[in-house]
């Protein structure tokens, strides 16, 4: 009995330890889930910090615009713009600082100009904010700008220092009465282009709801226009396609209209060339798309594209006598520059739509320029004078494309067409 007595005790004791053990090991493993779970809240927490981080969608300064870019068939003078009497012309903005000696002016021959009208930039932005500008024209001069340029870096350069940007976007109090506008006629142009925006600029003591600048460039004409077999052959003689094109002119006393979606750039030598049949001539430009619809698809807003088409309808789409098309983006970067200087951590996103319009096409006097570049090639030097423009520059193109031409009469002609630059 004494040995039953003392097995008892022990098989209690080691009862009680294996049962402490067991709870020991469950309160450990408690702990670790709890110490798990929180580690695991805590990454997930992490997540959804860095996932909101990522859906923040950073402030970005949207930039539009949109202008024509016209000239005559002829290269004669185009009349002046009509802008506000208050709008500013480049000559009133002193080029800073000042070259040590006078400086020569690009190239700009005034019985040739091709003026760049009313490109607008609109600014939009979920926040007011202060930025810089500057403006370049790489093959000509600025002439008219608003609000008031700080300088001119050079002849060819505007400069904007410190323009503030208040959106109609921002939350802000509605008691506080907007920047004061210059008084503008109802139906001027200057007055409804400020439907499209959505700030108000402030530079210089001048308040606007868009900022304008235009100018005049001298370049080759990049088009050439002309009958072969009875129907209009268009050539383009740049290093980007005509988007939109557009054609509105007589041919044989009849009026035609006709569109082309593009027309392909030139390749080295070569232009890029469509052919347009008269006999598909319609009331309308057919598969043409309306100014609002193709500038809305090229990247402006809804309220912009209808300012545009308000402003140009008529002219672009209605005018006799007109060539016209829609450039590329590249184009237009290649021939005006935007510089802007924003605050850190504002992104940019820019969005340009430009035209270009030839007008005052008279087909019937092609073979007139046609004689005149034989008149040259004859010998005749007055005659490479009234060569001017479009015109003048298409029929020298169409001589030295010729291949039955002899070669020296082709390098004469490449030599004339040079001294149009």
């Amino acid at each position: 009995m004494s040995v039953l007595r003392l097995v008892l005790p022990v098989l209690a004791l080691t009862s009680l330890i294996a049962s402490a053990v067991v709870a020991s090991a469950q309160n450990r493993a408690g702990a670790d889930e709890k110490e798990r779970k929180k580690e695991e809240a805590r990454k997930e927490a992490a997540r959804d910090e860095t996932d909101a981080a990522r859906k923040v969608a950073p402030v970005t300064l949207k930039v539009y615009e949109w202008g024509v870019a016209t000239e005559n068939w002829d290269g004669s003078a185009e009349p002046p713009e009509d802008v506000p009497v208050f709008y500013w012309q480049a000559e009133q903005i002193p080029i800073e600082p000042a070259p040590a000696k006078p400086q020569p002016q690009p190239q700009d021959k005034p019985d040739r100009p091709i003026t760049k009208r009313k490109p607008v930039l609109y600014f939009e932005c979920t926040q007011d904010l202060t930025f810089d500008l500057d403006i370049k024209f790489t093959c000509g001069v600025p002439t008219w700008h608003y609000p008031k340029a700080n300088r001119r870096a050079d002849a060819a350069t505007l400069q904007w220092d410190n323009i503030k940007l208040t959106s109609d976007l921002a939350p802000r109090d509605k008691s506080l009465p907007p920047p004061k506008l210059r008084e503008v006629a109802d139906r001027h142009w200057a007055n409804f282009s400020r439907e499209g925006s959505t700030s108000y600029l402030e530079v210089n003591g001048e308040a606007e709801r868009f900022l304008f600048y235009e100018g005049s460039a001298a370049y080759l004409p990049e088009s050439d226009l002309f009958v072969k077999d009875g129907k209009l052959v268009v050539r383009n003689f740049t290093a980007e396609p005509f988007l939109d094109l557009r054609v509105c002119v007589k041919v044989d006393g009849k009026l035609v209209r006709l569109h082309a979606v593009s027309v392909p750039a030139a390749s080295g030598d070569t232009p890029g060339e469509v052919t347009l049949d008269p006999a598909a001539s319609v009331a309308t430009f057919g598969p043409a798309g309306t100014l609002t619809t193709e500038t809305g698809n090229a990247g402006l807003t809804e309220a912009q594209a209808r300012v545009f088409e308000r402003c140009w309808n008529t002219e672009l789409l209605e005018q006799e006598g007109t060539l016209s098309w829609r450039r590329t983006a590249k184009a237009l970067d290649d021939l005006m520059q935007l510089k802007l200087t924003l605050p850190a951590g504002i992104a940019s996103d820019t969005h340009r739509v430009g035209y270009v319009q030839v007008r005052g096409i008279d087909l019937a006097k092609i073979s007139d320029y046609d004689a005149l570049v034989t008149s040259y090639l004859g010998g005749e030097e007055e005659a490479l004078k009234k060569l001017k423009g479009t015109a003048g520059a298409g029929a020298l193109r169409r001589a030295m494309l010729d291949t039955e031409r002899p070669l020296k009469d082709r390098i004469t002609l490449a030599k004339a067409l040079s001294l149009m630059k």
